[in-house]
Parts: C-alpha cells; structure tokens; sequence
C-alpha cells in the first residue's frame, strides 16, 4: 500500500523532493517516493528520475527537485522554455504552451510569428491568436 512504499523510499535513504508547475507558476506538490509522485501527476517514473537526476530539465510542463535543493529552483527556471499562452481573438479561448513549434503546428502558426509575438507584443496580423508568456 501506499504507507509501505513511502516507508519503504524512507528506508532505502530516498530524499524528498518538489515539484513546480510552469503552468501555474508555484509549486504543486512534495513527495518522497517517485512512483506516487508520477502516478499522481499523470506522468512516467522514468521522465520523473531524468529531471530530479538533472539529465533532464522537464517534464511536461513541470520541473522537479530535491527539497535540499530548491534554493537552485530559480536557477532552473532560466534554463527552461519559458511557457506561454494563445488566446483566440473572437472566441476568448485560451490554451497553455510549452513549445513553440507544436503551438504552431496545431494552431497552424509559423514558428517565428509565435516568437516574434513573444518577444515583441502581439502584431496585428492575419491569425487569429494574441499569445503571451505567462
């Protein structure tokens, strides 16, 4: 059961560690045992142990590290994508990105407008999205 697997990360020496949302810019949850952290967030254990290892810097659109750590956490946020946001200019519909280039392939958007906007402000152009860093 859950308590035994909590124990169990206590027993074999497992460090606690958060996790911070890019989304909502805060963060979401601590744990100990990576296995319940992944299952609840809806992600693999694998990806989870890549960026708490430090060979990978996210995972979805969150970042995890070791609570001893979190002084760090600003740090690791300079060296990920910053996320960002498309809002549809009739509707009012907004989606959250992490990527660029799969914003642009959904909403069909050239990559470089996307950056550009982001970089610039919003252009007045043809698409039909305002889209802003969060």
């Amino acid at each position: 059961n859950e308590n035994n697997r909590i124990q169990s990360s206590i027993d074999h020496g497992g460090e606690s560690f958060v996790v911070y949302s890019l989304f909502d810019q805060k963060i979401i949850g601590k744990w100990i045992n990576q296995a319940i952290a992944a299952e609840f967030l809806g992600i693999g254990v694998k990806h989870l142990q890549s960026v708490l290892s430090g060979k990978g810097k996210t995972v979805k659109e969150l970042i995890a590290i070791k609570e001893k750590d979190i002084h760090l956490l600003p740090n690791r946020l300079k060296e990920v994508p910053k996320p960002f946001k498309t809002v549809h200019k009739e509707t009012g519909i907004e989606k959250k990105w992490m990527s660029k280039s799969k914003c642009g392939r959904e909403l069909s958007i050239p990559r470089a407008y996307i950056a550009r906007s982001l970089k610039n402000g919003n252009l007045d152009s043809k698409y039909q999205y305002n889209i802003f860093l969060l």
